[in-house]
């Protein structure tokens, strides 16, 4: 085991267990995965959620994937790090994790919920774009909870299903709304800060729209921007 790892499993804080985490991650030590694994079993919360968003550095790694799920699947684990478990689950793209992400999207935990829906998001860009997934996030366009410091299910529903018509005008349209809107609740501001990219639609039926960068300018057009693959460090709390 590397000093590196052994001081990741010495940290007592979580400030010292997030520093240590950029570091493994940023070199990707593929020696690192086991540790990393039986860290998802650890007494404490903070180094089982920073595990789990770290295994997501090693998509290609499909040691990682089984415990994942395991994870996402104990309804006795805390729902922060069930969903990271399933944000990391969603760098993997294993289709073995569907059932589980389906089955997520459905938890009586909003944060389960939403991190399940972010990771479902990632099927859809496959050609077959899976029937269940397509169903599970519909389902949720009508959710209305919003985990702590996210907005609502359903606007990260509508975003997952961009790509799909009808959904991309729906998804245009609602970006559209709470942009104009005034009185738009602050979580739909940052929802739709986070999607919206000037841009020119490339396709109206299929959704699928030209990349930018960002400008600063208003504009009448949009294209969607790809979510992030995993959260922000700051965000694991």
């Amino acid at each position: 085991m590397s000093e590196l790892m052994e001081r990741f499993l010495r940290a007592a804080d979580r400030g010292g267990m997030l520093d240590l985490a950029k570091e493994l991650t940023s070199r990707r030590d593929p020696t690192d995965v086991p540790a990393l694994i039986a860290c998802l079993a650890d007494h404490l919360e903070a180094r089982r959620e920073v595990a789990a968003w770290a295994l997501a550095f090693w998509p290609n790694d499909s040691r990682a994937i089984r415990p994942l799920i395991q994870v996402l699947d104990n309804p006795s684990e805390t729902p922060a790090v069930r969903g990271q478990a399933a944000e990391a689950v969603r760098c993997h793209r294993a289709r073995k994790a569907l059932p589980s992400l389906v089955r997520g999207s459905r938890d009586a935990s909003p944060e389960v919920r939403f991190w399940c829906v972010f990771a479902l998001g990632a099927f859809l860009s496959r050609r077959d774009r899976p029937r269940e997934v397509v169903q599970a996030l519909a389902d949720r366009l009508t959710d209305v909870e919003s985990p702590d410091g996210q907005w609502p299910i359903r606007l990260e529903a509508l975003a997952m299903l961009s790509p799909l018509s009808p959904y991309s005008e729906a998804f245009v349209h609602e970006l559209e709304r709470v942009r104009e809107d005034p009185a738009a609740a602050e979580s739909e501001k940052n929802w739709a800060y986070f999607y919206w990219m000037p841009s020119t639609l490339a396709s109206k039926d299929g959704g699928a729209a030209a990349r930018s960068q960002r400008s600063g300018k208003p504009s009448n057009t949009v294209s969607v921007r790809p979510p992030l693959l995993h959260r922000p460090l700051d965000r694991v709390r």
